[in-house]
């Protein structure tokens, strides 16, 4: 689906409204952001495979929406240029999407044994930058390869990843899957809660999804 063929006055109807889309040039977008009307993100970085952006809701925050190729290598780029970014940015962060790698055998279920190198420097990347992934609730296995046999494959690839700072600001996070149609991954919903200082008692409840479409 294109950004043009996007259900313009459904979002309307929900109060929600599609803040950005990814730029694949000569390709359609395959991955977009969705808030609530009456909030304004910030962006700081929009490519083919990441979302950057940032709001303020009595702290700054940052939110990183992955969609990481299918490539070992270009996947090693990603991770190289998200702990550049972070550098920058001294944030809690949370990042969430399609990393398109498993962290683990354990997250791999089918007759052929995923690449070792690949789940190992996905593993790296998040020890050095002291990242932490968050359980999420539904579905374990977060995409299917659609084919049969001994060719069947379960994975999970969906996941939500944020470092130190963002458990700290958040007095709740909670991550699952939601119903999949169509496309052969769950999406993921990423709901958290912020504790206002000035007034304890007081909590706001933002929802994001992030979903590439096909």
């Amino acid at each position: 689906m294109s950004y043009n063929a996007f259900p313009q006055r459904w979002l309307s109807r929900l109060k929600l409204k599609l803040f950005s889309v990814n730029d694949m040039n000569d390709l359609t977008s395959n991955l977009g952001c969705i808030c609530s009307i009456n909030l304004d993100p910030t962006m700081l970085l929009v490519d083919n495979n990441i979302f950057l952006f940032r709001w303020w809701e009595w702290e700054e925050f940052i939110i990183s929406a992955i969609y990481a190729s299918p490539n070992f290598i270009q996947r090693r780029l990603l991770w190289n240029n998200l702990s550049n970014i972070q550098l920058q940015y001294n944030l809690s962060w949370c990042r969430i999407g399609d990393f398109n790698i498993s962290i683990g055998a354990h997250e791999h279920k089918g007759t052929f044994q995923p690449t070792r190198l690949p789940m190992k420097d996905f593993q790296d990347w998040t020890d050095i930058n002291q990242l932490i992934h968050l359980p999420a609730r539904g579905m374990f296995f977060t995409q299917t390869n659609g084919r049969g046999g001994n060719n069947y494959a379960q994975k999970t690839l969906d996941i939500s990843i944020c470092n130190l700072m963002w458990i700290d600001m958040c007095s709740y996070v909670s991550c699952s899957t939601t119903i999949k149609h169509i496309y052969d991954h769950y999406h993921l919903l990423l709901d958290f809660r912020f504790e206002e200082i000035r007034f304890a008692s007081q909590f706001r409840f933002e929802n994001v999804v992030i979903t590439p479409w096909m």
